[in-house]
């Protein structure tokens, strides 16, 4: 499989983890299960099936020495630093370009940086078979995961006829939905879009050129500078241009042609606080981290890097002590931090 590449998206800024993710050290480079951060385990869970010759992250300079710092046996010029973030639909239109450079024939899996996976032998069969389905197909392959609640900040896939063990026609793409919505798709089976995804490259930007051509015209013209002295001038002069949009607003909603692989490991996005819950879950369902001591405390979550923390007499907390700043949440609505960031 020489011509397999990796591409992880790894410029997430990471505020519903807020305070203890920062612009200076966004959710990526965070050290939340063990001794390594998201963005190393990331590159680990790939590195036996992918070698880090043909991993390429995509991430804001500012972050790039912290990454080099994690994993230093990534070659340097495989990074693909993004002037600022646009989403992931110019992130992925940007890699791209570099990818048809190397390989004109490359087949890209396209990654989060910042997911939680348990089982990687799972999780490399998973991308194995989404490969060997497109030999001889030009198809869009999407990772799915079985749902196990009503999930609103994900994306659903509804299911169509299998095409062999383990890989479904996908009929719809539905981004994130209401709670009703949510109920509705669980209660029908729909998948879970884990935002991993496998494609040849050409086809990605075929179907950026059809449906954001806007976009498109600004990869064209980035294009035309690499390897040229106004690289770098070009890029950030286009990227300052662009919208706001994910590829799955922007592209995967609306192509046709999807494929899903059903996941046989445990995934989850992290996307906030409350995700440790169902990841690292202690006695009496509590996650700590750093330095707590409980006394009747119940499905709390306490972080700490510094500062002892007590709790008494709690349930259904997030508490954080981190960068010389406390929050204070319910676990219901960790989820919202993002907008209380926007008030403070």
């Amino acid at each position: 499989m020489d011509n397999v590449y990796a591409i992880i998206m790894a410029g997430g800024r990471g505020e519903r983890f807020w305070p203890l993710s920062t612009e200076e050290k966004p959710k990526p480079y965070l050290r939340l299960f063990g001794e390594k951060s998201l963005f190393q385990a990331t590159v680990e869970r790939i590195t036996p099936f992918i070698p880090e010759e043909r991993i390429f992250p995509v991430l804001s300079r500012q972050h790039l020495s912290k990454a080099l710092e994690q994993v230093p046996t990534l070659p340097k010029s495989n990074y693909i630093i993004e002037p600022e973030g646009k989403d992931t639909a110019a992130c992925i239109g940007l890699a791209s370009l570099y990818l048809e450079k190397l390989d004109p024939e490359a087949i890209t899996v396209v990654l989060p940086a910042d997911h939680y996976i348990s089982n990687n032998e799972e999780f490399i069969s998973g991308l194995k078979q989404g490969i060997e389905f497109l030999k001889n197909k030009n198809r869009i392959v999407i990772i799915g995961i079985k749902p196990t609640r009503p999930e609103t900040d994900y994306g659903y896939l509804e299911i169509g006829k299998e095409l062999g063990p383990g890989i479904f026609e996908v009929n719809k793409f539905l981004e994130k939905p209401v709670l009703a919505k949510a109920k509705e798709f669980l209660a029908r089976e729909y998948q879970w879009n884990s935002g991993i995804f496998i494609w040849r490259n050409f086809l990605i930007q075929s179907l950026i050129l059809r449906f954001m051509p806007e976009l498109w015209r600004a990869l064209s013209r980035i294009r035309e500078s690499i390897g040229k002295q106004d690289e770098e001038d070009v890029l950030k002069m286009e990227y300052k241009k662009l919208e706001k949009v994910s590829i799955d607003y922007g592209v995967l909603e609306k192509a046709e042609d999807k494929v899903a692989v059903l996941a046989k490991f445990c995934w989850d996005d992290v996307s906030n606080w409350a995700a440790l819950s169902r990841i690292k879950k202690e006695e009496f369902g509590n996650v700590s981290i750093g330095e707590h001591k409980a006394i009747d405390t119940q499905n709390c979550i306490v972080y700490t890097n510094g500062t002892p923390i007590t709790t008494l007499g709690l349930s259904d907390l997030v508490i954080v002590s981190a960068n010389n700043k406390i929050l204070v949440s319910s676990k219901e609505r960790a989820h919202q931090i993002k907008k209380l960031l926007r008030s403070i």
